[in-house]
This record gives structure tokens, C-alpha cells and sequence, in this order.
């Protein structure tokens, strides 16, 4: 995991400013759950802290290499609204919300490497690319790239 760690923390580096002044979002890199991870998300969809890797609630777009990913040569990705009541209110309607995403989305998320919609509210989608050693950077760069185009639509969403 730590070579694959290694390739996040360097996109981090490179493109963090870029992602915080073009998109707002903030790039954390680190492991948890025994996987290499990158995500993406904006300190307004969290009450956790910036450096945390492992987000307890908020709307968060993660990238993750673990054991398994390593096994079936994949690298797994999806967006995460996790306890959005913490961040938006008691009276928050979650299932509202990924119903609004889903239906606003699905033309915005053609073209992802294999994306699905998951059952419940809180993945809101999930996919996975192949896992090369030689392409895992700009593969990884460009789902970050595909990731800050949606923020917009997020960010309507939950202003809503």
C-alpha cells in the first residue's frame, strides 16, 4: 500500500492548491481501514477536522487501494454522504437528498469507469478503475478532475 500511498500524497502535493483556489475542496491523503486513501471534499460538508482521514460524517469523495482493491487489480471510488444531519440540521432529509443527486447526476456521472448506484442513502455512487501501475496517477488525476466538476451541483444540492 505505501507505493500507492506514495503516487496520492505526490497528487496532493501537486494539486492541492489548485483544488482548494479553483474548487474549494480540500485533497487529504492517508491510510485508514487498511487501504492507501485519497479524498476530496470541502470543510463545509464536515464538522470533522482537515487533517482527519477517516470522515465521521459530511459528503466526502473518496480513492482507496486495499488488499482487496491489490487482489482484484482495482483502485475503488465513490461519494459518501455520511450523517449529513451534523452538518445541515435535525431536520435534513438524506434520502431526499440522494434522490436528488441520483436523478440530477446521472448525466454528469456518464462516462465514470464503472459506476453504479448503490442501494440506501448514503454511497451516493461508487465505482472502480483498473489498477496499472503505469496509468494509476493520471487515472487517479482524472477522477479527482471528474470529482471537482460535480462540486457546483453539490453544493446546490445542499443548499436546497
Amino acid at each position: 500500500m505505501q507505493k500507492h500511498l506514495a503516487i496520492f500524497q505526490a497528487l496532493k502535493s501537486e494539486r492541492a492548491a489548485e483544488f482548494q483556489s479553483q474548487h474549494g475542496l480540500l485533497v487529504k491523503t492517508g491510510e485508514g481501514l487498511g487501504a492507501a486513501i485519497l479524498k476530496l471534499l470541502k470543510p463545509t460538508w464536515t464538522t470533522d477536522g482537515h487533517e482527519e482521514i477517516l470522515n465521521t460524517n459530511g459528503l466526502f469523495f473518496g480513492v482507496w487501494i486495499d488488499s482487496a482493491c491489490a487482489t482484484q487489480g482495482i483502485v475503488r471510488y465513490n461519494l459518501h454522504a455520511k450523517k449529513l444531519r451534523m452538518i445541515k440540521g435535525a431536520a435534513f432529509a438524506a434520502r431526499e437528498f440522494a434522490r436528488a443527486f441520483r436523478a440530477r447526476g446521472k448525466d454528469e456521472l456518464e462516462g465514470w469507469p464503472n459506476w453504479s448506484y448503490p442501494k440506501g442513502p448514503i454511497t451516493l455512487f461508487e465505482g472502480h478503475f483498473l489498477l496499472d501501475e503505469k496509468t494509476l496517477r493520471a487515472e487517479t488525476a482524472a477522477i479527482m478532475d471528474r470529482f471537482a466538476i460535480l462540486t457546483p451541483m453539490l453544493d446546490r444540492l445542499l443548499a436546497d
